[in-house]
């Protein structure tokens, strides 16, 4: 199971690469040593101008691995700070910034604008910051749909629920009555001949691939309980029903991006002016 979306994990490797890469670059276009080059620099801006310069996207990539729920905050105020950056380059008339040629500062600035549309995307904001859907972080779940029924404490709160999807920590379930994150239920259910009876807490209550409900983790789980959920995990595996929505969401619209400037790249205009 991987520890981060390779979106993040790409964008942290860029974006602490991007200082290297920047004086590298400049050094070979100026033909200047990169040591007096960096040492021109750091005696000729401030050092909030240095540290934005040269530390601001290091920290950003190291913050967004991060994972916290304030990292997606972090990430996308500086999002807007590098489009600001790059995009008042066009605005005042100035052809170089960071001795960047404009074509490198027109494909930054798309850059930035597409991972700010990107992560401002209702499917991404939903599973980076809601910690519980994160699905690098959870077990596989497993498209179900087996009839069940719901009970908080006695009372069926359940009206035609169903298990959407389970995994080996706990489920999803539809069309049940409304209830309070951390309440107990108690989860009842039969395939074939055997019957199945879970007990598990309410984690959250979401809308996954359009079906509203609520998410819940097994506990008091005894041994025999432990093998009825392999047993329910290994029937649904059979049947091919891994699901991968949320990755695919994310990793499909991140390679959208790519397609996007491979097109972009190949523009006649971007040509002539590398």
């Amino acid at each position: 199971m991987r520890t981060r979306p390779i979106i993040i994990i790409l964008i942290t490797i860029l974006y602490c690469l991007e200082p290297t890469v920047k004086v590298l670059f400049s050094s070979l276009w100026d033909n200047i040593n990169w040591y007096i080059l960096l040492e021109y620099q750091y005696h000729k801006l401030s050092n909030l101008d240095f540290f934005l310069t040269f530390a601001l996207l290091p920290v950003t990539g190291i913050v967004l691995y991060m994972a916290k729920r304030w990292s997606y905050l972090f990430f996308i105020l500086v999002e807007v700070y590098m489009i600001a950056t790059h995009g008042s380059i066009f605005l005042v008339g100035e052809l170089y910034q960071y001795n960047f040629p404009i074509v490198l500062n027109l494909f930054f600035l798309l850059f930035h604008l597409a991972l700010l549309i990107y992560f401002l995307t209702s499917s991404i904001r939903f599973v980076f910051i809601n910690t519980s859907l994160r699905f690098w972080e959870t077990d596989p779940r497993y498209k179900s749909a087996i009839a069940v029924q719901v009970f908080k404490e006695d009372e069926e709160v359940g009206n035609n629920s169903q298990l959407v999807d389970i995994s080996k920590s706990g489920v999803f379930v539809s069309n049940v009555s409304n209830i309070n994150v951390n309440t107990e239920i108690l989860i009842k259910f039969t395939i074939g001949a055997d019957d199945f009876k879970f007990q598990a807490i309410v984690v959250h209550q979401s809308n996954i691939r359009n079906i509203v409900g609520y998410g819940a983790k097994f506990i008091n789980l005894t041994d025999i309980k432990k093998n009825q959920i392999a047993f329910l995990i290994k029937a649904h595996a059979s049947e091919s029903n891994l699901l991968r929505n949320e990755r695919d969401v994310i990793e499909k619209m991140f390679f959208a991006i790519i397609n996007f400037f491979k097109k972009m790249c190949k523009l006649p205009f971007l040509k002539s002016k590398i």
